[in-house]
Parts: C-alpha cells; structure tokens; sequence
C-alpha cells in the first residue's frame, strides 16, 4: 500500500481532487485526523457535497474551527457557482435544441445511440 500511497501523495500535489479524497479516506481510517481535514478542506474547496458534509461534521463535533469552516465554505460556494455559468447552460440547452448536435457541431455519444435506437438498427452491426 506504501507504493500507492506515494503515488496518490504526488497526484494530490499536481492537484488531482480525486487523490485528495482517496488520501482523506485513508488517514481517516488510520487516525490521522489532522491530515484527513486537510486533504478535506481541499475536496470540499473543489466543489465536492460529501466532503463539505464532513466538514460540517467535523465542526459539530469541534475538530474544526469556525475560521476553517468559512473559509472552507467560502471556496465551496465559489466552485459551485463557476460550475453553473452560463456559457455551460448555453450549451447545454444549444445542444437538447439542435438534436444532440453541440455549438462546435459535434454529435454526443448518447444522441447517436437513441438516433440508432429510432431508426431500430443496431449499432454493433
């Protein structure tokens, strides 16, 4: 486990969320709450519920301070409401109105398997 550990260590320093989470998990588990809140406040910062769920948890229970909190919560909102931009929105309705056809005039994966279902052939074949 010591290899994998190093390797999701140097992914969470070049910013992957997701080696984060698995890394919060893990000193979970072991006990190293300090390091679990840490690698937390991260995820949570990048916009992920079950991880701002934690925190707040975490804070009832007085392992984390109000000044962490905020500012944890803070970030959250910030990356929840990036995530709900309207360029995304745009696109998004542009795509469902032009028959599964985006702006850059590609066609996505699942409007072509309901467009083979329509015309009953397979699309295997």
């Amino acid at each position: 486990m010591s290899k994998a550990l190093e390797f999701y260590e140097v992914s969470a320093k070049k910013g992957s969320v997701k080696a984060h989470k698995v890394l919060a998990r893990f000193h979970e588990r072991n006990g190293d709450i300090d390091v679990y809140i840490k690698h937390l406040k991260v995820v949570a910062s990048a916009g992920d519920q079950d991880s701002m769920d934690d925190l707040l948890k975490l804070y009832k229970n007085e392992a984390l301070t109000k000044d962490e909190l905020t500012q944890t919560l803070r970030a959250f909102q910030a990356s929840c409401i990036e995530m709900k931009n309207k360029d995304r929105h745009f696109g998004k309705n542009f795509t469902a109105a032009n028959g599964g056809i985006n702006p850059l005039g590609e066609a996505q994966p699942a409007d072509l398997i309901k467009a083979a279902k329509r015309s009953r052939r397979s699309i295997y074949s």
